[in-house]
């Protein structure tokens, strides 16, 4: 069979049908190449809100640094997996998103003095019933990123 393909390999029928057999599968994989779609993260949809894998990932990492600074840094993610540590962070992400959804509905807002007093009720942040801006700046930068995202949070979700 090598033998009749060597000697009709000259012939224009045979190039031609190479041609088409080369051209053929290079247009079959650049079309695949150019139709690849950027990556879809979504974990969660929640109404018509969704939930992104990288969101979960930190929601994930930040509850997990809770958890070892309550317990002891010996808790690791075997163990935290054991605790339901993803199911209590997915269920929260889940909450979360249906409080929004739900304030968002109902209009709701709240006043700078709610907020206000909503910080002094953390402990350790007021002193004589005033905030203590040098306690807040003593804080771990983990707590620190914590509340610039509970702050992004509130915006977000009494923004009108």
């Amino acid at each position: 069979m090598l033998q009749f393909i060597r000697s009709k390999a000259g012939s224009f029928f045979v190039k031609l049908l190479f041609v088409l057999l080369i051209g053929s599968f290079g247009i079959w994989g650049v079309g695949d190449f150019l139709r690849q779609s950027p990556r879809d993260t979504t974990l969660i949809s929640v109404g018509s809100d969704t939930i992104e894998a990288d969101r979960v990932q930190a929601a994930y990492r930040q509850t997990l640094e809770q958890m070892r600074r309550r317990f002891g840094s010996s808790l690791d993610p075997e163990q935290a997996r054991a605790l339901g540590l993803i199911d209590r962070t997915v269920d929260d992400l889940v909450g979360q998103t249906l409080f929004d959804q739900e304030a968002k509905r109902l209009n709701v807002a709240v006043g700078d003095a709610q907020i206000a007093a909503s910080i002094a009720a953390i402990p350790g942040v007021a002193s004589g019933g005033k905030v203590d801006r040098i306690q807040i700046r003593r804080a771990p930068a983990a707590d620190r990123h914590e509340r610039a995202a509970i702050r992004r949070r509130a915006a977000r979700r009494f923004a009108p």
